[in-house]
């Protein structure tokens, strides 16, 4: 979930912005605004925000100088510069200052999401570069070989500082590993003995590896003389196969090895192996893809939002069978459209959102463990039997919400039903049964269909009628009998609920 400031000095703009981001199904923890760059700067430092919307000129301070000042301060936030001008130095001043892009008014949501969707790779990418630099391991020298590997994310490494056999002129290939978590005995040790069985690689001359998370293992081969490309496929191929009979030995079925290509850098063939791993949502059954494989999803692909609305109505209406078809549905286009990953990505995302936002469901406190990352999933639809689930467990804390909320309910019913004669007020009822005033009248009307003081009355002037019919009470006894301290006031309301006054009512029955 990621934290979103906007800054502008025109409060239209600030709102219209606010609502786009909103409709936007991106996994937004927080929007903020702020209306001017001294308070833009002060709201910084409480919300340490992923993304900034800044215009570029407002008052006080210009929105160039306020950038200078994050950049400096906070160089990992994305920041997105608005401007109702198109002036190509203030643009160019702004890319300069590592601003992701420069956006004129009146903004479409089509060009906003684009600067959102570029702001979210590269955070994705920061953020899966942190968790690999704090969570590798090597069987050699694992401190000092980490250090070496460290940059691997944010830049290319030297290769004779990993490779014995390693030359400027080098060619790599690289395999990432994805294996089930939930299988035990996963560790570089049994890897690497695999991968070296035959003698063709070894540690340190022409092989690398190490633990990118848990149960995710980077593999890295060299090539020292560029002339031996066939061959050297060949041995990488040879490898990997060897690496997957192994696992398939040893029961682990759930696994997904992703390839790369030959690259000159080391970094490209990395990125390369993780792209294709995350396929694994695409491709099931799949133990190994390869580039090729992962080529035909690249799709640009969005579930359309009537999709949405229509899941949000089934699943407020607590109708499991009708989200189920949603849902399928949803599975259907989405495997046929061939889609980008980053677009499985927030599509899951827009859920998750869902979740959280519109029925007030946290999936990472109800499902343990939680899967952040659509990769973690064997396969699409893996992916939207989870979903399923999510729904379903939606709609049965809805349903338990509804029950314990008539349960409440009735309990204020049958106070009001028995003490409507008393002076009766909602907050002492509220305290009473320890609850917040405010939310009991929300919750009397949700589940009576008529507020607080509209059923209170109902209760005293049927009483009343009961009492005026009975003939035993004067029409004053009855009065105080029903909760009125002035006759002449209870006569009013009377007439005001029964169209007629309490002698009338009485008259008009005995005639």
């Amino acid at each position: 979930m990621y934290n979103i400031l906007v800054v502008d000095d025109e409060e239209i703009i600030r709102e219209g912005l606010i609502s786009k981001l909103k409709k936007g199904g991106f996994a937004w923890s927080r929007i903020e605004e702020a209306a001017s760059a001294e308070q833009g700067l002060k709201r910084m430092e409480e919300l340490r925000p992923h993304i900034v919307l800044c215009d570029i000129r407002m008052e006080e301070m210009d929105g160039l100088e306020m950038i200078r000042t994050l950049s400096r301060k906070y160089p990992r936030t994305k920041m997105i510069i608005i401007s109702g001008y198109s002036e190509f130095e203030y643009a160019s001043r702004a890319l300069k200052l590592g601003v992701v892009d420069y956006l004129l008014k009146p903004i479409d949501k089509s060009t906003l999401y684009q600067a959102l969707a570029r702001c979210f790779e590269m955070i994705e990418k920061e953020e899966q570069e942190q968790r690999s630099l704090e969570q590798w391991s090597m069987q050699e020298s694992a401190r000092e070989l980490r250090s070496k590997l460290a940059r691997i994310e944010f830049e290319d490494c030297d290769p004779a500082e990993i490779f014995r056999a390693g030359r400027p002129d080098s060619l790599f290939q690289a395999a990432y590993l994805l294996a089930d978590p939930q299988a035990r005995a996963w560790d570089a040790d049994m890897l690497g003995e695999a991968l070296t069985r035959d003698g063709e690689w070894s540690y340190g001359d022409n092989l690398a590896l190490f633990e990118a998370s848990p149960s995710e293992f980077a593999l890295f081969f060299c090539l020292a003389e560029p002339s031996g490309r066939e061959p050297f496929a060949e041995a990488v191929d040879r490898a990997l196969a060897r690496l997957q009979d192994e696992l398939l030995r040893r029961n682990h079925f759930q696994f997904t090895i992703g390839t790369s290509g030959m690259h000159e850098r080391l970094a490209d063939s990395y990125r390369e192996a993780v792209h294709c791993m995350k396929h694994r949502l695409f491709i099931e059954d799949n133990h190994r893809i390869a580039p090729m494989d992962a080529e035909p999803y690249k799709q640009l692909y969005k579930i359309p939002l009537h999709k949405f609305m229509t899941l949000k109505h089934y699943t407020e209406s607590n109708d499991l069978r009708s989200v189920v078809a949603v849902l399928n549905e949803m599975r259907t286009e989405v495997s046929e459209a061939l889609p980008a990953y980053h677009c499985a990505q927030n599509l899951y995302n827009h859920f998750l959102t869902t979740a959280l936002e519109d029925f007030n469901i946290d999936p990472s406190v109800h499902f343990q463990p939680f899967r952040q990352e659509v990769y973690y999933f064997h396969s699409l639809r893996d992916m939207f039997d989870w979903l399923q689930e999510l729904f379903t467990t939606i709609i049965n804390i809805s349903n338990s919400s509804r029950h314990s909320k008539e349960k409440v309910i009735q309990s204020l019913k049958a106070y009001i039903d028995t003490h409507y004669a008393e002076d009766v007020k909602l907050e002492d009822i509220a305290e009473i049964q320890h609850y917040n005033a405010s939310y009991l009248s929300i919750v009397f009307k949700e589940v009576m269909n008529i507020n607080f003081q509209d059923y209170l009355l109902k209760v005293r002037m049927d009483n009343a009628q009961s009492m005026l019919l009975s003939g035993k009470h004067k029409v004053k006894d009855i009065a105080r009998m029903t909760g009125f301290k002035n006759p002449h006031y209870f006569s009013t309301v009377f007439k005001k609920a029964k169209g007629v006054t309490p002698k009338e009512f009485v008259k008009a029955f005995h005639s």
